[in-house]
């Protein structure tokens, strides 16, 4: 990542998101193998109030530190945080997980799980999500 066309936008000890000023793309760096939900709402609030404002279409979120998911922290940001993102122009979500073959098993079916069961929620149809082995391969894709 070079880091001379990268800006800080914020951050607190758990996350900072930086912008990728040429790609437009937004990045959540999880620095902990924790994230209180509330300090994740606050860290994906802020992107999605620069999303429409700096034409923010991708975002990556580095989740490497993890050691655990927070279930209803998925389910919140898939269920009602991507609407309002979707709602701005975000619409590519590239995931860096942790090397844990458990843990991405959860959490991939965690999704899936929460797509099927919200067939109202159209826009997660539209929606494109990836998982990557590194923040680089994340940026390229």
């Amino acid at each position: 990542m070079n880091v001379s066309s990268t800006e800080e936008l914020y951050g607190d000890q758990y996350t900072t998101v930086y912008f990728l000023l040429v790609q437009k793309i937004a990045i959540v760096k999880v620095h902990n193998a924790f994230v209180p939900m509330s300090n994740y709402r606050e860290a994906l609030r802020q992107i999605a109030g620069f999303a429409e404002q700096r034409q923010i279409n991708k975002l990556i979120i580095d989740a490497q530190n993890l050691v655990a998911y927070h279930r209803p922290s998925v389910e919140w940001s898939f269920t009602d945080w991507k609407r309002q993102a979707f709602n701005h122009g975000l619409s590519v979500y590239c995931y860096v997980l942790p090397r844990n073959e458990e843990y991405q098993k959860k959490l991939k079916n965690e999704i899936h799980r929460i797509k099927n069961a919200n067939p109202d929620l159209g826009f997660l149809k539209q929606i494109r999500i990836s998982f990557c082995d590194s923040l680089d391969e994340a940026v390229m894709e």
